[in-house]
């Protein structure tokens, strides 16, 4: 009785250094994936951050965009009006333009 029980407490020895020795590789294991989640959060942290400066400057590329075909618009405008004034001055159905009275008051004219 006394092998018996000595080999069930061998036996239950080894298990137990076996439950020890899987325990500190799933600890080895779980120091290695919180590692690993640290170094994707980082990752994750960097591109949100250069997603937003791209967020950004995409705004304001747009805004700038705008801006410039708001001046296009204007200059076109312009240049019609130009246009239309030169045609009718050409044609003669327009009269010049008046003449600022500071030029009327010049020997120049």
């Amino acid at each position: 009785m006394q092998n018996t029980q000595a080999a069930r407490v061998k036996q239950l020895l080894q298990e137990l250094e076996e439950s020890r020795a899987g325990e500190r590789c799933l600890k080895d294991s779980l120091h290695a994936l919180q590692a690993e989640v640290s170094q994707l959060r980082l990752c994750l942290q960097r591109s949100d951050d250069k997603a937003l400066a791209l967020a950004i400057q995409c705004h304001t590329s747009e805004l700038d965009l705008r801006k410039t075909q708001t001046q296009r618009d204007k200059h076109r405008a312009l240049s019609k009006e130009l246009q239309i004034q030169l045609e009718e001055t050409e044609q003669g159905t327009s009269p010049l333009p008046p003449i600022a009275p500071s030029c009327l008051a010049s020997n120049d004219i």
